[in-house]
């Protein structure tokens, strides 16, 4: 059983990752990056089940994940919305233009 649902966190993340590579806009590589960080609390959480119970060190570390996540969420979303105000699109050939 536990082989099943880590075989499916390994899709999960698959898909993520690709998302993450292949999309050009940034909220969706913001959704790819949440996606994967979720997949991998999934993963914690499978690691840490045994005999009907989850241990403890397992729940701590996905809500600390869970926690982290949600800020860089926040941080990456507010930088999106400054990008979109000031040049008016969502795409990462925008930032790369950038010069240093």
């Amino acid at each position: 059983m536990y082989t099943i649902l880590l075989f499916f966190t390994f899709l999960i993340v698959c898909l993520s990752i690709y998302c993450i590579v292949s999309k050009r806009n940034m909220i969706k590589t913001v959704l790819g990056v949440e996606i994967l960080t979720a997949s991998i609390n999934l993963n914690f959480v499978i690691v840490g089940a045994r005999d009907g119970y989850v241990d403890a060190l397992a729940q701590s570390f996905a809500i600390i994940s869970i926690a982290i996540g949600a800020c860089v969420a926040a941080l990456a979303l507010a930088l999106i919305v400054n990008v979109y105000r000031h040049y008016g699109k969502v795409d990462w050939d925008v930032v790369r233009r950038l010069k240093w």
